[in-house]
C-alpha cells in the first residue's frame, strides 16, 4: 500500500508542480494575501484580528495563519504560497485513497478515486489559485477527521486509544471549520457512514456526534453573519433555482471538464419555471431516486450520491461575484467530487470483474483508462497554465464569456496597472455598457483621466462613482486629489474628510489632509 500512496502523491505533485512558478493573480490574491496588512506580521494583534474578522464575508482564520507563516519564511514570494497549495493537494489525495478504500470497501476503488481526484481538471482552480487555500486546507482537516473517525470505530478493543482518536477527529473538524466553514455537513456524513457500514445506531453512537453537531451549529451561525449580505441579495426562489442549476452544472463538469473558466456569469436570474431550472430539478430528482433504490442493493452507491449532494449544498448558497451573479466556481466541487468519483470507480471495478475475463479485453480496458487519464492530465496542464498570471486568466474568461462585466473590469484593472490606459478605459467602458451601475469602473476611469491632466473629466467620473456608491471612500480620496490639483482646497479638504470618515484606516489620506490644511493656512 505504501507504493500506492507514494505513486498517488507523486502524480498530484508532478502534475501541479509547474504552478510553483506562477505569480499572484488579482482575483482576490491582493485582498487576501499581498495587500493584506494582517499577513505581514505574526503577532498577538494580527492573530486577534484574523480570529475576530471576516475576509470580508468568510471566516477563515486558519487560512490567514498559514499565509502569515509563509510570509515569515519567504515574504511575498508567490512560489512558497503555490508550493503549499500543491503539497496540500498531494496530502489530500493520499487521504482520499485511505478513506475511499475503507468507505467503499475496496482498495481498488480507493486507488481509482484518489487517482482521478489528483488529476481532475475541475480541481485545478483549487490548486493553482493561491486564494483557494481555504478549500485545500479545510479539505485536509475534513478528510483527516473522517480518517480518524474510522480508526475510532475500528478500535473497539482499545478503549483508551479509541477515546483519544475520537477527540482528535473532533479537533480536526474544528480546524477544518476554521479554515473554511463549508465542511459543516460532516456530522451528517458520519451518521450516513455508520448506516452504510451496518453499524448499529445506538444512543452511544448518536452521543458521539454531539461535539461535531455543536461545532457545526456554531460555525453555521458565524457563516450566516458573514454572508448576510450575499444571502439576501436574491429572492429565495431565484436562489433555489440557481442552486439547482449550479449543482447539475458542477456534476456535468465532473463528467466532461471542458470550457472551464474562472467565472460563470449569469445574465438573467432564472425562475423555478425556467427551462434550465426544470431540467436541473429533474436531473437531481432522478439521481436521488437512484440513491434511494440503491440503498438495499448496494449502499455504496447511495453513500457516493449523498456525499456529493450533502457536501455541495453549502457551496451553492451564494452567487455574488463582484457586481454580478455567477453560477458557481470550479473549486466548489473539490470535496463533493469524491462521492461521484467513487460511484464512477465502483462502476468501473464492477465492469472489470464481470467482463474482463481475457487478456484482450483487459488490455482494451486498461488502454481506454490510460487514454482517459492522459486526456484529463492534458486538460489539467492546459487549464493550469491559464492561472499563470492575471491577464491570461481574464483573457481566457473573456473569450468564453464576453458579456461578463466583472471580467472586463478586472482586465481593465490589469491593463491600468501595466501602464496601458487606453486598453484599460476600453474594458472599463465595456463593463459599464454591460452594467451601467459600476462605481469602481467610474472611479478607475477618473484616476486615469486625473493622470492625463483631464481634471474636469476626472471630476465627472468620480462624481458618478460617488452617486452610485455614496460610501466609496477611494472615490472621495481621488476626488480630493483632483480638487487639490485645481487649487480648490476647501473642496479637497471636505472630500478627504469624507474619505477618512468612511475609512479611518487610510494613513495616506490622513497625511494628505494635514498637508492641505497647512496649505490653506498660508
Amino acid at each position: 500500500m505504501r507504493r500506492w500512496l507514494l505513486f498517488l502523491a507523486a502524480i498530484a505533485l508532478l502534475l501541479h508542480l509547474r504552478s510553483v512558478g506562477y505569480g499572484f493573480v488579482t482575483w482576490d490574491d491582493g485582498l487576501l494575501v499581498f495587500r493584506n496588512p494582517a499577513i505581514r506580521e505574526l503577532s498577538f494583534q494580527t492573530l486577534r484580528h484574523i480570529f475576530t474578522s471576516y475576509d470580508p464575508e468568510l471566516y477563515i482564520p486558519l487560512t490567514f495563519l498559514s499565509y502569515q507563516i509563509e510570509y515569515q519564511i519567504a515574504g511575498f514570494s508567490p512560489a512558497i504560497f503555490h508550493f503549499t497549495n500543491v503539497l496540500l493537494h498531494a496530502l489530500n489525495t493520499v487521504l482520499v485513497f485511505l478513506i475511499a478504500g475503507s468507505l467503499w470497501r475496496d482498495r481498488r476503488i480507493g486507488f481509482l478515486v484518489a487517482l482521478l481526484f489528483a488529476i481532475h481538471p475541475l480541481h485545478t482552480e483549487a490548486v493553482s489559485w493561491i486564494s483557494a487555500r481555504k478549500d485545500l486546507l479545510s479539505a485536509l482537516f475534513f478528510l483527516s477527521s473522517i480518517r480518524l473517525y474510522h480508526l475510532f470505530v475500528a478500535r473497539v478493543h482499545e478503549p483508551l486509544l479509541r477515546h483519544w482518536t475520537l477527540w482528535l477527529s473532533i479537533i480536526c473538524f474544528a480546524l477544518s471549520l476554521l479554515a473554511k466553514v463549508s465542511t459543516v455537513p460532516l456530522p451528517l456524513l458520519l451518521l450516513l457512514m455508520d448506516f452504510s457500514s451496518g453499524r448499529k445506531i445506538s444512543r452511544a453512537v448518536l452521543l458521539e456526534k454531539i461535539p461535531y453537531v455543536v461545532l457545526a451549529v456554531v460555525f453555521v451561525v458565524i457563516a450566516i453573519v458573514g454572508k448576510s449580505n450575499a444571502l439576501s441579495s436574491l429572492p429565495f426562489l431565484s436562489t433555489l433555482s440557481l442552486a439547482m442549476q449550479a449543482t447539475v452544472f458542477l456534476l456535468s463538469k465532473l463528467l466532461l471538464p471542458l470550457g472551464l473558466s474562472v467565472m460563470y456569469p449569469v445574465r438573467d436570474v432564472p425562475t423555478l419555471l425556467s427551462p434550465f431550472t426544470i431540467i436541473a430539478a429533474t436531473s437531481i430528482i432522478a439521481v436521488l431516486l437512484v440513491a434511494l433504490f440503491s440503498w438495499r442493493k448496494d449502499r455504496r452507491v447511495t453513500l457516493g450520491i449523498v456525499w456529493f449532494f450533502v457536501m455541495v449544498a453549502p457551496m451553492v448558497a451564494t452567487f455574488a461575484k463582484g457586481p454580478e451573479v455567477a453560477l458557481t466556481s470550479d473549486r466548489y466541487a473539490y470535496l463533493p467530487s469524491i462521492g461521484m468519483l467513487a460511484i464512477l470507480s465502483l462502476a468501473g471495478v464492477r465492469l472489470w470483474d464481470r467482463f474482463a475475463k481475457t487478456n484482450i479485453i483487459r488490455g482494451i480496458a486498461l488502454g481506454a483508462f490510460i487514454v482517459l487519464l492522459l486526456l484529463f492530465s492534458m486538460l489539467t496542464l492546459r487549464w493550469s497554465s491559464v492561472w499563470a498570471n492575471s491577464q491570461a486568466l481574464y483573457e481566457d474568461a473573456l473569450s468564453k464569456y464576453p458579456e461578463s462585466a466583472s471580467v472586463h473590469y478586472n482586465l481593465g484593472l490589469e491593463y491600468q496597472w501595466k501602464g496601458k490606459p487606453d486598453d484599460a478605459i476600453a474594458h472599463y467602458t465595456s463593463a459599464l455598457a454591460l452594467r451601467p451601475v459600476y462605481p469602481d469602473a467610474h472611479n478607475n476611469i477618473g484616476t486615469i483621466l486625473l493622470d492625463r491632466g483631464d481634471n474636469d473629466g476626472a471630476i465627472k467620473e468620480l462624481r458618478i462613482a460617488i452617486d452610485q456608491n455614496p460610501r466609496h471612500a477611494l472615490a472621495y480620496a481621488n476626488l480630493a486629489a483632483v480638487y487639490g490639483k485645481k487649487g480648490m482646497y476647501e473642496d479637497a479638504v471636505r472630500a478627504l474628510q469624507k474619505s477618512l470618515e468612511l475609512d479611518p484606516r487610510k494613513k495616506k489620506e490622513a497625511e494628505d489632509l494635514r498637508r492641505l490644511v497647512e496649505e490653506m493656512k498660508k
